[in-house]
């Protein structure tokens, strides 16, 4: 995310969306390549993904990705919105419709 529009939430709807578009996958269930230190925060604050292992290769693996069952993730929502709804906007705010 830009700076400009860091610390307002599109972001996590942003993560979330990549989530559940994969299947609502657990973010501990992923690896990451090259994280900077403000996505590894991010995922420290959301998440509480914070211990990890850094690989060869420059991924980072979170030492929850060998836990069978990590703890619970339930995406988090404004009331009565919606990432979709979220989404629509956001797009047509990018092509001015």
């Amino acid at each position: 995310m830009h700076e400009s529009v860091q610390r307002g939430g599109q972001g996590k709807i942003l993560f979330e969306e990549m989530l559940s578009r994969e299947g609502d996958v657990h973010p501990a269930k992923l690896a990451y390549d090259r994280p900077s230190p403000k996505l590894i925060g991010f995922l420290a604050k959301h998440y509480g993904l914070r211990n990890y292992v850094p690989q060869n290769n420059n991924y980072i693996v979170f030492s929850q990705y060998w836990d069978p069952a990590p703890t619970l993730y339930k995406p988090l929502q404004a009331p009565g919105s919606s990432a979709n709804n979220t989404f629509a906007a956001m797009d047509a705010a990018a092509t001015g419709t």
